[in-house]
Order: structure tokens, then C-alpha cells, then sequence
């Protein structure tokens, strides 16, 4: 979770709204526009948000774009991914091979 203070969210709740709603508009005529679209908004803002601030580019910067991107990616799957594949477990029946697995997480 990126923990900001609920103010600092407020003010980028907006602008990132408008891009949100621009992003759907323009991925609708081809859902597979999404993903570039979504991997160049990223790209731009790591690039002209962070690094772009600084005139020489050090280990230590590129480390902790690196730690940032590398974070919301952990937090996409222990938020989301996980919580889904529980479900479709609970759905489908898990597969025996990680049955032993299971029973290690509950006595855990």
C-alpha cells in the first residue's frame, strides 16, 4: 500500500481520474490497446516524473524506481491475485499436487 497521506491523495485523485477515464475511452475500440497504453503512462511518469528531476542518473535513483515498481507489483498479487486464486480454489477444487502445500500453510 502506498502509504501518502489522504490529502496528498485528494490532490492526485483528480488527474489521474482524467486519465483513467481517457485510458478506457481510448482502449475501447481494441482492449488490447490497454496494456501498451497502460506500460507508456508508467513509462512516462517514472521517466519525466522522477528521473527527469535529477541531471545525473545514479545507482541509488535507479535502485529505488526499481524498489517502487517492483513494491506495486508485490502488492497487485498479495491484493488481488492472491485473493482471486483463493477463490477459484475454494471454486474448482485445488490441484492434489499442493494439497501437502495446503495443509502447511493452515498449521502454520
Amino acid at each position: 500500500m502506498p502509504y501518502i497521506k489522504k490529502d496528498t491523495r485528494e490532490l492526485l485523485d483528480e488527474p489521474i481520474n482524467q486519465l483513467v477515464m481517457l485510458l478506457k475511452a481510448e482502449s475501447r475500440e481494441n482492449a488490447d490497446n490497454i496494456w501498451g497504453m497502460l506500460n507508456y503512462i508508467i513509462s512516462v511518469l517514472v521517466h519525466r516524473g522522477v528521473m527527469g528531476r535529477f541531471t545525473e542518473w545514479h545507482y541509488h535513483l535507479m535502485n529505488n524506481v526499481m524498489g517502487v515498481l517492483g513494491s506495486v507489483t508485490s502488492e497487485f498479487y498479495r491484493r488481488v491475485v492472491v485473493p482471486y486464486e483463493e477463490m477459484k480454489i475454494i471454486i474448482a477444487g485445488d490441484l492434489d499436487e499442493f494439497v501437502p502445500y495446503r495443509e502447511f500453510e493452515e498449521s502454520s
